[in-house]
C-alpha cells in the first residue's frame, strides 16, 4: 500500500537541467509557436496569429488593462457567504471519516456498514457543493475555486477509507487470531495490547493513526495518497521556502494581470456580437500565445512553488509533483507525468483494483481516462452552470490521439509537436467555446 516515498521535486534537484541531458522539447516548441500560420483573411499584419502575435506579445496596444481594484471583487466574490459555508462543510466530512473509522477499528459498526458510510460521506462531499452552486449560483471563479477543492477532499476521502480499510482488516485478523490463541491456552495472558509489536515513537500502526493531527497532517498535505508514515524531512529550509513563496506570489501577480491585459479583452471582444465560425477559429489562435503563456506560469507556480511551499512548511519528504512531461512523444507519457498526485491517486486507487477485478490493462486505462474525463468536466460544466461536454469530449478524443503517437510517433521529436499542439490549440478551443456557451445560452 506504500505510495509516497523521499523525492526531491524535478526543478528543485539541481539547476534546470536536473533529470535529463538535453531539452529536445524546447526546440519543439520553438517550432509549434514560430509557424506561420495565418488567418483565411487578408487582415491586419497583427492579426496573424500566433507568429505574429508573439512578435507583439508585450505590446500594449489598448494600453494597461490591469486594474487591481477589479481584484477586490473578486475577492468579495469568494467570500460570499454561500461559498465560506461550503469551505467549512469539507472540514466536517474530513472529522466524519475519522469517527466512522475510529468505531470500526473499536467493532462498534459492522464491515459492511463502514463501507457504506465512508461511501455516503465522500458522495455528500461531492455533491452538495454541486448542488448548491447549480441552486444558489455563486460567481463561476469562486465555484471553480471551491470545486477544485472539494475534488482534492474528495480523493483523499476515497485514500483514506481505502488505505484504512486495508489495515483494519489486518489488524482486526491479527486481533482475533491472538483472542482464540488465547482462548484456547488459559495460561497465557489475555492480549489488551492493541498494537503490533513493531511499534516505535517513529512508527505509527493502526489503529494508533486515528487522531486529529495524523487526519490535518494528511488534509494539509502536497498529496492525495494517504499513508500511516509519510517521509518526512529533518528541518524547514527556510531560504528556500522564502524563494517558493516568492514566487508564488509574483507569478500570481504575473497571471492575473497577463489575463486582464491580454486574454480577457481578447475574449470580450470576440463576444461584442455573436460571432461566425471562420471568426470565431481567428479568435482562437489569436488567444492561443496568452493563454498558452498563462498555462505555463500556472503549472510552474502551483505544482513546483506553492507544493513545494506546501511540502517545506509541513516537512513532507516525497516531492515528486511532477516529472519531465515536457519531452513527452505520446499523449499517454504527457498524462502520466504532468501532475504525478493525481496520477499516483488514480493508479493506486483505480486502476491496480480494476486490474484486480480482472479486468485488462487496456480496459483498466479507458476507465481512468474517463474518470478524468468527467472530473474535468465537472470542474467546468458546474462552475458555469452549462452542461455541454466539450472538455469530456475533448479528453475523450486524447485516446485516438494517445495510440495513434504511441504507435507511430513515440520517442521522435514529431510526437513532441503534436503534444505541444494539443497544449496550445485545444484550451482556447476550449475557453471560446464554453464562453459562447456562458454568454449567449
Amino acid at each position: 500500500m506504500l505510495c509516497a516515498s523521499p523525492s526531491s521535486s524535478l526543478r528543485a534537484a539541481s539547476p534546470i537541467t536536473a533529470g535529463c541531458t538535453t531539452w529536445p522539447s524546447l526546440r519543439c516548441l520553438c517550432r509549434v509557436l514560430a509557424s506561420p500560420w495565418k488567418t483565411s483573411t487578408s487582415e491586419a499584419v497583427d492579426e496573424r496569429v500566433p507568429s505574429a502575435f508573439l512578435l507583439t506579445f508585450f505590446s500594449f496596444r489598448y494600453g494597461i488593462l490591469v486594474d487591481p481594484v477589479s481584484w477586490i471583487q473578486v475577492g468579495l466574490d469568494l467570500s460570499s457567504w454561500h461559498i465560506m459555508l461550503l469551505w467549512g462543510t469539507l472540514l466536517l466530512h474530513l472529522l466524519a471519516a475519522l469517527a466512522v473509522e475510529k468505531l470500526a477499528a473499536r467493532r462498534r459498526i459492522p464491515f459492511g456498514a463502514t463501507t457504506c458510510l465512508h461511501l455516503v460521506n465522500a458522495a455528500a462531499e461531492l455533491l452538495i457543493p454541486c448542488w448548491v452552486i447549480i441552486t444558489y449560483h455563486p460567481a463561476p471563479l469562486a465555484s471553480f475555486l471551491l470545486l477544485f477543492e472539494v475534488c482534492i477532499i474528495w480523493m483523499k476521502l476515497i485514500s483514506y477509507f481505502h488505505v484504512n480499510r486495508h489495515y483494519r482488516l489486518s489488524y482486526l485478523a491479527t486481533a482475533q487470531r491472538k483472542k482464540t490463541d488465547s482462548d484456547a491456552n488459559p495460561v497465557q495472558t489475555s492480549p489488551t495490547h492493541q498494537f503490533s509489536a513493531e511499534d516505535t515513537e517513529s512508527t505509527v500502526c493502526y489503529p494508533r493513526n486515528l487522531t486529529l493531527k495524523d487526519l490535518f497532517y494528511f488534509a494539509a498535505a502536497p498529496t492525495l495518497c494517504y499513508e500511516l508514515n509519510f517521509p518526512r524531512t529533518q528541518t524547514i529550509r527556510k531560504r528556500f521556502l522564502f524563494r517558493r513563496v516568492l514566487e508564488t506570489c509574483v507569478l500570481l501577480f504575473m497571471i492575473v494581470s497577463l489575463g486582464q491585459q491580454w486574454v480577457v479583452p481578447t475574449v470580450n471582444n470576440t463576444f461584442k456580437e455573436k460571432p461566425t465560425l471562420p471568426f470565431l477559429l481567428r479568435r482562437v489562435l489569436k488567444l492561443a500565445a496568452p493563454n498558452f503563456f498563462i498555462w505555463l506560469m500556472l503549472f510552474y507556480m502551483f505544482f513546483h512553488s506553492f507544493l513545494n511551499a506546501t511540502g517545506e512548511i509541513l516537512r513532507f519528504g516525497d516531492r515528486q509533483f511532477y516529472r519531465d512531461w515536457w519531452n513527452a512523444t505520446t499523449i499517454g507519457w504527457f498524462w502520466r507525468n504532468w501532475n504525478m498526485p493525481v496520477h499516483k491517486w488514480a493508479v493506486r486507487h483505480l486502476y491496480r483494483p480494476l486490474i484486480r477485478h480482472n479486468l485488462s490493462r487496456l480496459q483498466s486505462q479507458l476507465i481512468v481516462f474517463l474518470f478524468s474525463a468527467l472530473f474535468h468536466e465537472l470542474l467546468v460544466s458546474v462552475p458555469l452552470q452549462r452542461v455541454r461536454m466539450w472538455s469530456f469530449m475533448a479528453m475523450i478524443g486524447q485516446i485516438p490521439l494517445a495510440i495513434f503517437t504511441e504507435k507511430y510517433l513515440k520517442g521522435s521529436q514529431y510526437g513532441n509537436v503534436v503534444m505541444w499542439a494539443s497544449l496550445f490549440l485545444g484550451q482556447p478551443a476550449a475557453i471560446m467555446l464554453y464562453v459562447q456557451a456562458y454568454l449567449y445560452e
